[in-house]
């Protein structure tokens, strides 16, 4: 039993992680860090040719939100039937009383040639910018975390269901012994 808990311990306390993902959603936004998995529908694409000294050899993968199963890939212009923005107050268009416009974008599956274009180009243009390497460096500790905690989850029924198994085991092999043997129940030795 003592093997069991020290594997799930050795598990979770040895293993680190070794991706950082970063995340954007549209083609507009920069890279931003967050101290989760690139899951799907999301695409992930690894990058191998950059690895700035900060992140001490881990591998950095982009990650490609997808909203509804699609990769917005490209701006688009507003189909006519869109609600059109209020005029601005007092009729002035000063920048306080403009509300954002609603932007509109192509979107595929990440098997469409668009997409792929739209991916390696955004992979090909990637860069590392001081604020980028400070969000990985600040978060990287949740993200420790994190995966430690899934790790937990992962290992404790594991864990904690082999020890029962091998009690279970342990004692009814015990109760059979002693009733061969004819040990009374709660002692060590025939009286």
């Amino acid at each position: 039993m003592g093997l069991v808990a020290l594997g799930g311990a050795g598990h979770l306390f040895l293993s680190s992680p070794s991706t950082v993902f970063l995340f954007s959603s549209t083609p507009d936004e920069p890279w931003y860090f967050a101290p989760r998995e690139c899951g799907y529908p999301n695409d992930t694409e690894y990058i191998s040719d950059q690895e700035p000294p900060e992140l001490n050899g881990r591998e950095v993968a982009l990650c490609f939100v997808a909203e509804k199963g699609d990769i917005y890939y490209a701006e688009a212009p507003p189909p006519k039937d869109a609600p059109q923005p209020p005029p601005p107050i007092g009729g002035a268009s000063t920048g306080a009383n403009r509300t954002p416009t609603q932007k509109w974008y192509w979107h595929g599956d990440s098997y469409d040639e668009p997409v792929k274009a739209y991916i390696e180009k955004r992979k090909a243009d990637f860069v590392f910018t001081p604020d980028l390497i400070r969000q990985i460096r600040d978060g990287f500790s949740t993200l420790r975390w994190n995966r430690f905690t899934a790790r937990c989850n992962e290992a404790a029924p594991f864990v904690f269901g082999t020890i029962l198994i091998l009690w279970l085991v342990a004692a009814v092999v015990g109760w059979i012994v002693r009733g061969f043997a004819g040990i009374p129940s709660g002692q060590d030795f025939r009286p």
